[in-house]
């Protein structure tokens, strides 16, 4: 009996899991390939469709090869909110991580990211500045003030800078 109860619970752990992949497969395969839906599959397992659907922006912030426009377009087509905090967010991070990989800044002007997320995202910029401001307090941005103008960092990258900088001094002291 201890066998046969075993098997069965292997044989209804691999269902739930193929029906968990394809029910992966099906939601996202407008959006992304097999490959890409399998990555994902991986990462959040069962609850990838609803998480999906709940914060399609997670998806670009934790997932390998996903960006904003494709969460983006995710979250239209699910009718999500333009104006919902994590898009709001989502798309000042994007900016943030475009800006460092194309220009090599890793922070942006206050004023300038403000100015060019409210484009981006299609809304006004007060909007915007709360969203920061949200993020701020929550201490996934951070704000630093060079010679009176206030720049904006992802925390995570701010701390790789501050490490990679100390890093520095050690070495310029050593040699």
């Amino acid at each position: 009996d201890k066998v046969v109860f075993i098997i069965k619970e292997a044989i209804a752990e691999d269902f739930k899991a193929k029906s968990g992949i394809r029910s992966a497969m099906m939601f996202f395969r407008d959006y992304f390939g097999a490959a890409m839906t399998v990555r994902i599959y991986k990462q959040y397992g069962s609850g990838a469709v609803d998480l999906a659907k709940k914060n399609p922006y997670r998806l670009c912030d934790e997932v390998e090869g996903i960006g904003f426009e494709r969460a983006d377009q995710m979250a239209m087509s699910l009718g999500l909110d333009p104006q919902s905090e994590e898009r709001l967010m989502s798309g000042v991070k994007y900016l943030l991580t475009s800006n460092a990989a194309r220009n090599g800044h890793v922070c942006l002007p206050r004023e300038k990211l403000t100015e060019a997320a409210a484009q981006l995202l299609r809304t006004d910029g007060e909007k915007v500045a709360a969203a920061i401001d949200a993020q701020l307090d929550a201490k996934g941005l951070v704000s630093h003030r060079y010679g009176g103008t206030e720049y904006i960092f992802d925390a995570a990258t701010d701390r790789q800078e501050k490490y990679i900088a100390d890093k520095l001094l050690l070495l310029d002291k050593l040699c």
